[in-house]
């Protein structure tokens, strides 16, 4: 952690804290870090390059820029959570999503779209979660987080 402080005409103070020791991750957290995979279902390319760099450095990552492409090379199984876009150019996210579930009701699929939607629009119901673009990584991150708390839930597994 880094601290900065600072006074005008008095000067700056910075506090860097350290860990001294860090217990070694368990075999079965290893296990289990090793094994999150993320697909990406975006079709905007500046959107996948961030997300695809900030997510790699927790997670498996895979992107699809279509639908199409992305239910053609859907295995049951191989996904704890997918980010989907909506308004993809070929097949639109949600019909994705109802396909991708059909084949495995295990992952957890979160929403991610520019697009205002209200809260009774049923495109809404087949996702687990929403959240809206302009994305923040603290939101992202968090809703990843909860996410695969619920596709262990969905697939018997201790989250």
């Amino acid at each position: 952690a880094i601290q900065v402080e600072s006074t005008l005409g008095q000067g700056t103070t910075v506090t860097v804290n350290l860990p001294i020791w860090q217990d070694a991750p368990t075999e079965e957290a290893e296990v289990r870090e090793r094994h999150r995979k993320l697909l990406i279902v975006e079709d905007d390319e500046r959107t996948n390059s961030i997300l695809s760099r900030l997510l790699s450095k927790e997670f498996e990552v895979e992107v699809r820029v279509n639908g199409r492409n992305a239910l053609e090379r859907f295995v049951p199984g191989q996904y704890d959570v997918i980010l989907m876009d909506l308004g993809l150019p070929d097949v639109p996210g949600d019909r994705v999503t109802m396909e991708m579930r059909k084949r495995d009701p295990a992952v957890s699929i979160i929403l991610i779209t520019g697009w205002v939607l209200e809260e009774d629009d049923p495109r809404l119901q087949v996702f687990d979660f929403h959240v809206q673009k302009p994305l923040r990584l603290e939101e992202i991150t968090d809703t990843i987080s909860q996410a695969i708390e619920l596709h262990d839930v969905r697939a018997g597994r201790q989250a």
